[in-house]
C-alpha cells in the first residue's frame, strides 16, 4: 500500500481468541511479535516460517497445547 507504513503487527485485541487452534502468518514481514501468545493457551499450530523474526516472545513457553511451530525461513533467528 503506498504511502503507508506497511510493517505488520498484531493488536493486542487479536490475543484474545482463546479457542484459536491453528495460526498460519507466513510471509507477512513480521519482524517481532508482542508477548501476549499466553492468551491463546488452545493454540495447536503456529506457524510463522518466511518472515523477519529476530527474536520470539518468552510467552510462546506457556502454550502447553503446541504441538507444531515453525520457524523456518528468519534468517534473524539465531539459537
Amino acid at each position: 500500500i503506498n504511502g503507508w507504513d506497511t510493517e505488520l503487527f498484531l493488536p493486542d485485541a487479536f490475543f484474545n481468541l482463546t479457542k484459536l487452534v491453528n495460526l498460519t502468518l507466513t510471509n507477512c514481514g513480521l519482524d517481532r511479535l508482542p508477548d501476549l501468545f499466553y492468551q491463546t493457551n488452545q493454540l495447536v499450530r503456529l506457524d510463522l516460517s518466511n518472515n523477519l523474526l529476530t527474536s520470539l516472545p518468552q510467552s510462546l513457553r506457556r502454550l502447553s497445547n503446541l504441538a507444531l511451530l515453525d520457524i523456518s525461513h528468519n534468517v534473524g533467528l539465531t539459537s
